[in-house]
């Protein structure tokens, strides 16, 4: 009754975990997959419940075979769940880049219809038919293992810098290349446990103790280094006490492992010549490997405890308001939504002042459908389209001391040097911050680059009411030529954009998974498949990244997208004029 009444107590906590699971999965972003970590976790915790029920059930009815079942359940579905979702997100996560096979991700979900070699007792019907459907179970449980250890491996492919730099990617790394190891030992040894023979019992033993304490203990170790500070949003204490808990469980783990078995081994000659012997020695000997793991164990809390209590925080208020959101913004004529605000660096304090002019402080900024622009701009995009030159030959121009971003100076000299304007120190900061977009004070590629693009599309739409169009100053031509020719899936995104009636904003937080700001390969590759545009392999998605990564960090920020809607949106324009011409 005992066993019976602490199986269901501990599968009414089981439950409730899995419900906080299943809540917050519902609280997703519309459109947004459920990844493989997730559905480990949900299976694990499903199969947990039921494993605890079910042993309940069996032990109050003396049901011995679905004893067994759940037994396996609980020690075998349940744990490995646990690590194939820690090892999977934590790569991802320290890498940046997508789990690199989808096919390989859905190969680890074999784990719910086969028998994990780890924890396989001595089944009560372990004769004829069952042996033979228990030997195929514990072959195909060998898949899913094999499956994410490859899969992680191949994941990190060229972001091998992300182990040095992050403990928990280590940790991970490790166990994707032990876990086949520890797999295929208690492959072995479980289908002797499993039969019924038993020479191998106590091998089988330290096998599961051994994938316990080096896999599970290095997973311990990478969720308290990777997961508790994200989950309690704040840095970690210490990355040297992360490293010196890795190479402890690391090594102890190990060391305990290959010790037990060696006596295991030595025990196993001494009975088959019959000769007595001891091999406490052995034993001995791995116990003092063993403190070396619990010490790995004591500094990873020790790390997690400061980390909780005195990390510093990761985020200091609303994310898309930094401390360097301007203080004001000046709203011309146009249209315009709070998620745009928000995009283009508004701060929730910041103060919104609609028409007329304001003083120099406060920040103009057009409304994305009618945009106005100073006469110095517009004289700043038609000499960019006169002197032939792209706007990446301007910016590094006007760009004197190289650190990627034009200052107010810089910009007030460029736009002497080129004839445009003879601007003072306060003027040159006003025009600056009217298209400032991050409201740093400075202006980057993709500002300037956003900038003309607004230009050009306002003179392409001024009209005279009278279905003429009236003549506007040239302008220049953007970084990339208007007949450029984009990847297919990049014109289906934009075709996708506008048939959705979402902005660039709301498609950019829908993607962004992590909120993080910016889109990286994985947020990308999902978002594509999420829309039903694309379901890319990781390769094709790296190619892809790269014809819209304008700054060549390996990511995508907001302007970067709206850039690259821009320029699909222009070629569509400019190919569809010249049909018009062709036609007349």
């Amino acid at each position: 009754f005992e066993q019976t009444l602490f199986n269901l107590i501990f599968a009414a906590l089981a439950g409730a975990l899995l419900l906080n699971h299943l809540l917050t999965l519902g609280e997703r972003g519309e459109g947004q997959p459920i990844e493989i970590p997730s559905w480990m976790l949900i299976l694990g915790h499903t199969a947990l419940v039921w494993g605890l029920l079910a042993n309940a059930f069996g032990h109050f009815t003396s049901n011995t075979q679905l004893e067994w079942i759940s037994s396996s359940v609980v020690s075998g579905w349940f744990p490995l769940s646990l690590a194939l979702a820690v090892m999977t997100y934590s790569v991802a996560k320290a890498s940046g880049s997508p789990i690199w096979s989808r096919n390989l991700s859905m190969a680890m979900l074999l784990l719910f219809v086969a028998i994990t070699p780890f924890g396989v007792s001595a089944s009560s019907s372990a004769s004829g038919l069952w042996v033979t459907i228990g030997a195929i179970g514990i072959t195909v449980g060998l898949f899913p293992l094999l499956a994410a250890s490859t899969n992680t491996i191949a994941t990190l492919k060229g972001r091998w810098d992300c182990l040095v730099e992050e403990p928990a990617a280590t940790c991970s790394a490790a166990v994707a290349l032990l876990l086949p190891i520890f797999a295929v030992g208690a492959f072995f040894t479980a289908l002797d446990t499993f039969a019924g023979i038993g020479s191998l019992a106590d091998v089988h033993t330290t096998v599961n103790q051994g994938f316990f304490w080096v896999i599970g203990g290095l997973l311990v170790v990478a969720t308290l280094s990777q997961l508790l500070p994200l989950t309690v949003g704040r840095e970690l204490s210490s990355r040297s006490k992360a490293r010196w808990a890795f190479w402890l469980v690391l090594f102890g783990g190990l060391g305990w492992t290959i010790t037990s078995l060696m006596g295991d081994f030595a025990q196993m000659a001494l009975d088959d010549a019959g000769v007595e012997g001891s091999v406490a020695g052995f034993r001995l000997t791995a116990s003092v490997f063993l403190y070396g793991s619990l010490m790995g164990f004591f500094i990873a809390m020790h790390n997690a405890t400061e980390t909780v209590f005195s990390g510093t925080p990761t985020d200091s208020g609303d994310a898309y308001a930094g401390a360097g959101a301007p203080a004001g913004y000046r709203l011309v004529a146009g249209t315009t939504t709070i998620r745009q605000l928000l995009g283009q660096g508004l701060g929730i304090d910041s103060e919104i002042i609609v028409g007329g002019e304001e003083p120099v402080a406060t920040t103009a900024m057009a409304a994305p459908s009618g945009d106005e622009f100073a006469p110095e701009l517009i004289k700043f995009a038609a000499y960019l389209a006169e002197s032939g030159k792209d706007v990446f030959e301007v910016f590094n121009e006007m760009d004197t001391n190289q650190d990627q971003v034009i200052d107010s100076a810089e910009f007030r000299i460029g736009m002497s040097q080129m004839g445009v304007a003879e601007l003072s120190h306060e003027e040159a900061e006003a025009l600056l911050n009217s298209f400032d977009i991050s409201g740093d004070g400075n202006i980057d590629l993709p500002e300037l680059d956003i900038l003309l693009m607004r230009i050009h599309n306002a003179a392409g739409d001024a009209d005279d009411g009278d279905g003429e169009t009236t003549e506007a100053a040239p302008v220049a031509q953007i970084s990339t030529p208007s007949d450029e020719e984009f990847a297919p899936e990049l014109v289906m995104f934009a075709e996708y954009l506008a048939e959705s009636g979402k902005n660039v904003f709301e498609i950019f937080s829908e993607m962004d998974l992590n909120k993080d700001l910016v889109i990286d390969a994985f947020e990308f590759r999902e978002g594509l498949s999420a829309m039903e545009i694309a379901d890319l392999a990781p390769w094709d998605v790296e190619s892809l990244m790269k014809s819209v990564d304008l700054s060549g960090d390996g990511k995508i920020d907001l302007p970067e997208l709206d850039i690259l809607i821009m320029r699909i949106n222009n070629a569509a324009a400019a190919g569809a004029d010249a049909g018009t011409d062709e036609e007349e």
